[in-house]
C-alpha cells in the first residue's frame, strides 16, 4: 500500500511546465457526460449536480496548470537585500508525499482540489477516497495513466477509515496530511495521530494556501 513512499521525490524530478501539460491533460471534459452518470450514481447525486461539479473539477485542474506555470517562471526569484555584496534567490521545492482524504458528497470536485494543488507543486499524492463513493475518484487514476502521468506520483487507494485513512495519516513516509475537517473529529484518527506525535502534519487546506500566494 505505501511501495510508493519508497521513491517520495518522484514528481520533484519533474519540471513544472511537464506538470502544467499534464494537469491540463487531465481536464475531464472528453468524458464529462460518462463521469456525471458514474457520480450520480455512486453518491446519489441529481444529475443536473453532476454535471456542473464535471464543468468545475475541468476548471480547477486548468486553475492549477497555469499556477504550475507560473510557479516555474519564480523559481530562483531573486529577493532584495539592504547590502550590494550579497545575493539571495528563492528556491521552491515540493514539499514530499502527501496523503489526501476526501468525503463522499463531492467525490471527484473535492479529490480534484488536492490532487491538482499537490501536483502543480510538483508533489507526490495518495488519495483516499470516502470508501461510500469511489469510482470517479479510480476513474481519475485511469486517466491520470492514459495521459501519461509517471507511475507513483498519482496513487489511489480505497477502505474504510480505520484499514486505510488511519494508517495513511499516521504513517511516517507521509509529509503531510490533506483532509475534510470533518474527519478530524474521529476519535480514532485523532488518537491515531497523537501517538505518533503527527498532528501538526494534518491540514485541512493543505497546498491551497501556498499555491493562492504564487
Amino acid at each position: 500500500m505505501f511501495f510508493i513512499l519508497k521513491d517520495k521525490r518522484t514528481v520533484s524530478l519533474l519540471n513544472c511546465s511537464i506538470d502544467s501539460r499534464l494537469l491540463t491533460q487531465l481536464q475531464v471534459l472528453e468524458r464529462k457526460e460518462e463521469l456525471a452518470q458514474f457520480e450520480s450514481m455512486d453518491c446519489g447525486k441529481p444529475i443536473d449536480e453532476a454535471n456542473w461539479d464535471m464543468d468545475d473539477v475541468s476548471g480547477c485542474f486548468e486553475y492549477y496548470a497555469d499556477l504550475a506555470e507560473k510557479l516555474d517562471d519564480r523559481q530562483y526569484s531573486p529577493v532584495e537585500l539592504p547590502m550590494e555584496q550579497f545575493k539571495s534567490n528563492v528556491l521552491r521545492e515540493a514539499m514530499g508525499v502527501v496523503a489526501l482524504i476526501t468525503p463522499w458528497n463531492y467525490p471527484l470536485l473535492m479529490a480534484t482540489w488536492k490532487v491538482a494543488a499537490a501536483l502543480a507543486a510538483g508533489c507526490t499524492a495518495i488519495l483516499k477516497p470516502s470508501e461510500m463513493a469511489s469510482v470517479t475518484c479510480l476513474e481519475l487514476g485511469a486517466i491520470a495513466k492514459e495521459v501519461g502521468l509517471p507511475p507513483g506520483v498519482l496513487n489511489i487507494i480505497t477502505g474504510l477509515g480505520t484499514a486505510a485513512g488511519a494508517p495513511l495519516s499516521s504513517h511516517q513516509g507521509v509529509d503531510k496530511v490533506s483532509t475534510n475537517c470533518l474527519l478530524l473529529l474521529n476519535s480514532n484518527r485523532r488518537q491515531c495521530c497523537s501517538v505518533h506525535s503527527a498532528f501538526q502534519r494534518i491540514n485541512s487546506e493543505l497546498l491551497f494556501e501556498e499555491m493562492r500566494r504564487i
